[in-house]
């Protein structure tokens, strides 16, 4: 027997729901947290009454953690799971249209909304999860229908909306795996953190090995996450004169780890996905060692080796996915690459210097092209090495290098311990060729919402005459802008935006736009359209656009509202960025303006830009791409004399430069370090370390960053300073309530004049309020008597003077299961603590044998039927009535 038979699926669902409606990290921290406090303390209880029971979470998490459980695939991809849907609800018409025509995100919601049932649920963590293992193993579509049957017929509406979000691995909790499996172990987020793989830390957890697993054991076929690379940028020229770094070509190919041990071979993907089903047929056979091994862990990428170039294919010359290959194309197979040796006969390596796991992976074997290759790492002399061999990398079209310290451990899942990865793109306009191109084309978010255009269709021109231009579609990009920016570039496209009705050309008022394969959901007409500045680091061979070669890591570095449409790169300037030799066996191709000197590496001087009265509003809101430090003339002074510290922002918010720019454009004053008395606040969305010491210390007032975003992100000067009430702050200093609020608000920031006006509003007040001293417990009898009382008589949390012990018999009994909840519920406490005045034993009279109980002869044992018939008569009944002689 399970405990996840008796944990309620609804009750879970609840707290999916909690999560996405909360307004803040902290909210969905803090409901995850009491949902697991009540689990364990259930787990306890019934591991107590029943030791031979299954206690196990994995069946828990791994449906809260959907996203992240790598075990089970259900083949129910989204044409399936939508026909599968229309038949066991049973819906035709209107309502079965919104389910064919749905955003894959939105299916949830739309089939919660269909339904109108209101039944409760019957449905246990352990009924989900044993339904969802049958779909897993038996995909035939007989048996997913009978099991999605079962979940619906025993289910609420809402827990079908999540066994749906949990199938399509689309739960959007907005909470870190890490962070739910901290409510399990304190070590559990850090152990996911390192291993990437649920089962495995649960496991470490329920055996008890969580601190043993948190040093570096690491075993074969466990896998761990991979060590990450971090940015390089010029700013660390310093690295390069004082560490003896060693230089790696970067591999265009998916990472891997190859495990082996007494001859059987392992291979675990980034996210610690087993493809050994695959690359056993593929790769394993052909593998040998040139010494004796037993055991070993390499760390590498699986590329794709093209056996008619004789030379490694990126994934933009290709539309084949290493990680899907079920056979050996005739001239296409999978290749490992490896670039560190982890593990090796029973020893681990991983706290040992990189230069010596190199000697070591050099050792293990010979190269075998096309199967089994390894790095060659060199050692980087100097700044002007570096260079060198950087410039050598681009012109052989290598997508970058890969910097590692000689001294470097490694450190799974780790970004910023001594790996560094380096890109053309990393450098400014000078080096990589940005293109300013005309947007023709939009993709919605979800076509049938259409509430925001989620990536853009860029073309270039070809100029016929004066008044007449082609246009060819090149690329799509959708990276690069914020979320305001969004937002009023969207505004500004629909004022010239059409339906896409399916033609290849399309005339517009000054030419015709020429699409490729890849049609957008609505077109701009150009002439009336936006021009941004995309920044790529390679062009690509593709078939979608107009053009032979297409962008490949594009993103917008500006949107160029100063250039006319017509002033946009031409297809000529285009297509000189490439050459056509051999039209089959198309490469990608770096595009690079120019090699980088030793000078990119030295950092020069900011240089600041005055911008005019008349443009600095405009550009600022609708670009926001200018630097915080730029000498900006303000539009206005309402914060004129007022010192700010911006120190976070949020996701989906302006940047911290944004935020800055946006303060000085209204004439405020900035710093780096909030000063007592004299900085007003300190504008934060997220709350980081520092911020968490300013409340503490309650030395500086912290403003709420939505204040500041939702006042001054608009188009025109202001008058005054906008409405500020204490519900803008996370925290107000005693000098700051004193001086600006207390005439108006109370603490909370409710307003002694002004009605609430929402309940966020409420919401957001009863938040505020924490409680300054203990209330007595007579205080709250008294509370309660005066809310809750029926004619004098009280009947709200009866039970708050008693202490319980509940004890069960050898049969599970689910009515006094109820009365141990109804107990907790009234205000009763469970403890194993006897020494109190008013503990109780509560049993069922029916069943308990006081001779098994020896231990019991001197305390006060209740048949449970007290509870409920205090329950049913709103009043404590006479406990004497209910007394077991002992």
């Amino acid at each position: 027997m399970s405990f996840m038979q008796k944990l309620a699926f609804e009750d879970l669902a609840n707290v999916f729901e909690q999560c996405i409606y909360a307004t803040s990290t902290s909210q969905r921290d803090n409901y995850m947290k009491k949902y697991f406090e009540q689990v364990l303390t259930f787990q306890k209880i019934y591991m107590d009454e029943f030791p031979n029971g299954n206690s196990s979470l994995f069946s828990l998490l791994r449906l809260i953690l959907s996203n992240n459980e790598h075990e089970r695939a259900y083949g129910l991809q989204e044409r399936k799971l939508r026909s599968l849907l229309i038949k066991i609800l049973a819906v035709t018409g209107d309502n079965a249209i919104k389910i064919e025509k749905c955003n894959e995100s939105d299916i949830a919601d739309i089939v919660f909304d269909i339904i109108s049932s209101k039944r409760k649920s019957k449905l246990s963590i352990a009924d989900v999860d044993d339904a969802l293992n049958e779909i897993s193993i038996n995909q035939k579509v007989s048996e997913q229908k009978y099991q999605l049957e079962k979940l619906y017929l025993n289910g609420s509406a809402k827990c079908l909306k999540w066994i749906i979000k949990i199938i399509l691995k689309n739960m959007k909790l907005k909470i870190s795996s890490a962070k739910i499996l901290e409510k399990v172990h304190p070590l559990g987020g850090k152990l996911f953190l390192k291993y990437n793989h649920l089962s495995t830390v649960i496991e470490f957890i329920e055996k008890g090995q969580a601190i043993e697993a948190m040093k570096d054991v690491i075993k074969p076929f466990t896998p761990i996450r991979s060590m990450l690379s971090q940015r390089f940028t010029k700013d660390m020229n310093s690295i390069i004169e004082n560490l003896e770094l060693y230089k790696e070509i970067k591999m265009d190919g998916e990472r891997f780890q190859l495990h082996m041990q007494n001859g059987e071979f392992k291979y675990f993907s980034r996210n610690a996905h087993d493809y050994s089903e695959t690359f056993n047929e593929l790769i394993t056979p052909l593998i040998k060692f040139k010494v004796v091994v037993h055991s070993v862990i390499l760390d590498g990428e699986m590329l794709v080796w093209n056996k008619e170039l004789k030379r490694v294919i990126t994934k933009g010359e290709s539309d084949v996915d290493v990680k899907k290959m079920r056979d050996i194309n005739y001239y296409l197979r999978p290749c490992f690459c490896a670039f560190d040796v982890l593990y090796l006969n029973g020893t681990n390596f991983m706290n040992q210097p990189f230069y010596h796991r190199y000697e070591i992976l050099r050792s293990l074997f010979d190269d075998r092209v096309g199967v089994l290759i390894k790095t060659n790492p060199i050692k980087i002399k100097d700044v002007d090495d570096l260079v060198l061999q950087f410039n050598e990398a681009l012109e052989n079209n290598e997508e970058g290098i890969i910097l590692k310290r000689a001294d470097s451990f490694y450190m799974p899942g780790e970004r910023e311990k001594g790996w560094y990865k380096m890109k053309a793109d990393y450098f400014n306009d000078e080096v990589v060729q940005d293109f300013d191109c005309v947007i023709i084309g939009g993709y919605f978010k979800n076509p049938h919402t259409r509430e925001m255009i989620q990536s853009y269709q860029m073309g270039v021109i070809e100029k016929q005459n004066d008044e007449f231009f082609y246009v060819y579609s090149v690329g799509e990009v959708s990276i690069g802008i914020k979320g305001i920016e969004r937002k009023i570039l969207y505004e500004k496209l629909l004022q010239s935006a059409s339906d896409y009705s399916g033609e290849t050309i399309i005339e517009f008022e000054k030419g015709k736009i020429f699409l490729g394969r890849k049609k957008p959901d609505i077109i701009i007409q150009p002439h009336k359209s936006i021009v941004l500045q995309i920044r790529v680091s390679e062009l690509t061979p593709s078939n979608d656009f107009f053009t032979e070669y297409s962008f490949r890591f594009p993103r917008i570095v500006s949107i160029r509202y100063d250039k006319f449409w017509d002033e946009s790169c031409t297809i000529q300037e285009f297509q000189q960025m490439y050459k056509i030799d051999d039209v089959i066996n198309r490469r990608t191709i770096k595009v690079n303006k120019r090699n980088i000197y030793a000078e990119d590496f030295s950092s020069p001087k900011k240089k600041r830009q005055r911008i005019s009265l008349v443009k600095s509003r405009a550009r600022a809101i609708e670009n926001f791409c200018h630097n915080s430090e730029e000498d900006v003339q303000p539009i206005d002074n309402v914060l004129n004399g007022i010192e700010f510290c911006v120190r976070t922002s949020s996701q989906n918010l302006p940047s911290v430069d944004d935020l800055k720019l946006l303060l000085k454009l209204h004439g405020a004053s900035l710093t780096e370090f909030p000063r007592k008395k004299k900085t007003f606040a300190v504008v934060a969305g997220d709350i980081d370390e520092q911020i968490k010491i300013y409340v503490n210390n309650k030395t500086h007032s912290i403003l709420k960053v939505d204040w500041l975003v939702k006042n001054f992100a608009k188009d025109l000067p202001l008058l005054d300073i906008p409405k500020l009430t204490p519900l803008d702050f996370y925290f107000m200093t005693d000098e700051m309530y004193e001086e600006n609020f207390k005439q108006n608000y109370d603490k909370y920031g409710d307003s002694y004049y002004n009605v609430i006006e929402s309940v966020d509003e409420m919401m957001k007040i009863v938040n505020n309020m924490q409680i300054e001293h203990k209330i007595s417990s007579q205080e709250i009898k008294e509370f309660e008597q005066e809310i809750y009382s029926i004619d004098g008589t009280e009947n709200y949390k009866i039970f708050r003077k008693y202490s319980a012990k509940f004890i069960y018999g050898s049969e599970f009994n689910m009515k006094m299961r109820w009365s141990e909840k109804v107990f907790e519920f009234l205000g009763g406490k469970i403890s194993h603590n006897q020494d109190k005045n008013d503990f109780i034993i509560f049993v069922d009279k029916e069943t308990f044998n006081i001779r098994e109980h020896p231990e019991l002869k001197k305390s006060k044992i209740i048949d449970y039927q007290f509870i409920l018939n205090s329950n049913d008569h709103n009043t404590l009944d006479k406990l004497n009535d209910y007394l077991i002689e002992s």
